[in-house]
């Protein structure tokens, strides 16, 4: 045994433990019991009797103890002794005994707490089979079309269409795949029998492994020349056009990006950069555009998109609420290129509320 109630508690396997004291002061036998949690141990509640005999104090005992389990452990007593000390020279009384089943309760208590970790595990199981399913019909997909999508990159671009479209609309769907469990309950073998949990809605994102291989295939398809090494950047850069007008950013994003890293030094990189910051404008993503205007700006100030790419980052502060800011930019653009269209259109904006042209700012 251990060297307290506690530890003795812990070493016969029991979750809780009531100890007491006893002590006779001038004919009065004193009862002070406590009730303790033995995992933590915690001490959950404390208690106390008095009688002026062991008879009375054996009746009493019994009120005690169900005055700590209630206290203790939430559990209701239907009729429990007080503690209250009766007056020297009488009898303490007649004391109830604790109507219910401590021991019941407890395992009725473990068995609900086994049963939500079981449901638990049931569910999570049951979605990872979900996400699963969901991965293997799109990697069935994807594969099944990947031979033929391998033979659309030899022909002329014009008659690559039909395959552009299909990767482009599994994109679409795997990109946007979730999985969800509908609200229920799920059944759990307990020590106290079957028992019931009820579990909410649950919703998972699937994260498709072969979306990087369908991008990159998109890339392939976009390449209007056989010969890779001599695409000209102008034509990729139509194709990149043609996703920002379809609303597809992050593939107009994919393709800006490698023509960045695989033609350095070309006279296009001005419009490459714009058309980059221009994916992130479409998006919303007014940071991130602002930055990436700049850097037109500061990399091609003799572009004829540097003050286009002016009136963007102005643009990209009014909608972050920075008024101020956007002004600023809006007054320099038109010192430094006071001839440019994107001028023009900036003195417009300083002259009337700052709007977009939607008038949505």
């Amino acid at each position: 045994e251990g060297e307290c109630e506690v530890e003795t508690a812990r070493n016969i396997g029991a979750d809780y433990v009531i100890s007491a004291t006893l002590l006779k002061l001038e004919g009065v036998w004193i009862l002070s019991a406590k009730l303790h949690e033995s995992e933590g141990g915690d001490l959950l509640a404390t208690g106390k009797t008095e009688a002026n005999g062991l008879l009375d104090l054996s009746r009493a005992t019994s009120g005690v103890a169900g005055s700590l389990l209630a206290k203790g452990l939430g559990l209701y007593a239907s009729s429990f002794g007080t503690s209250a000390s009766p007056e020297a020279g009488t009898s303490g009384g007649a004391f109830g005994g604790l109507q219910m089943d401590v021991s019941g309760k407890l395992a009725e208590k473990r068995c609900g707490e086994e049963a939500e970790r079981e449901g638990a595990t049931i569910r999570r199981e049951k979605m990872a089979s979900a996400v699963a399913k969901a991965q293997s019909n799109a990697t069935s997909a994807w594969n099944g079309m990947l031979a033929d999508l391998e033979a659309c990159t030899k022909l002329d671009y014009d008659d690559r269409a039909p395959c552009i479209d299909a990767v482009e609309n599994w994109i679409t769907v795997a990109s946007k795949m979730e999985v969800t469990l509908p609200a229920g309950q799920e059944m759990v073998e307990t020590d106290c029998g079957l028992k019931q949990t009820v579990f909410d809605v649950i919703s998972q994102k699937v994260a498709v492994d072969e979306l990087p291989d369908a991008k990159a295939m998109l890339i392939q398809l976009n390449v209007r020349v056989t010969d890779q090494l001599n695409v000209r950047v102008s034509d990729q850069l139509d194709v990149v056009v043609e996703h920002l007008l379809a609303g597809r950013s992050s593939i107009a994003r994919d393709l800006l990006q490698r023509l960045l890293a695989d033609n350095i030094g070309a006279p296009e990189l001005d419009e490459v950069r714009y058309r980059l910051a221009e994916s992130h404008f479409n998006e919303k993503n007014w940071g991130g555009a602002a930055r990436a205007f700049q850097e037109v700006v500061e990399k091609h100030s003799n572009s004829q998109w540097a003050p286009w790419a002016m009136l963007r980052q102005g643009e990209c502060f009014v909608a972050m609420g920075q008024h101020k800011n956007a002004m600023l930019f809006y007054q320099d653009l038109e010192y430094k290129y006071p001839k440019s269209e994107a001028a023009k259109h900036a003195r417009s904006r300083m002259t009337k509320p700052l709007t977009n042209e939607d008038g949505k700012w």
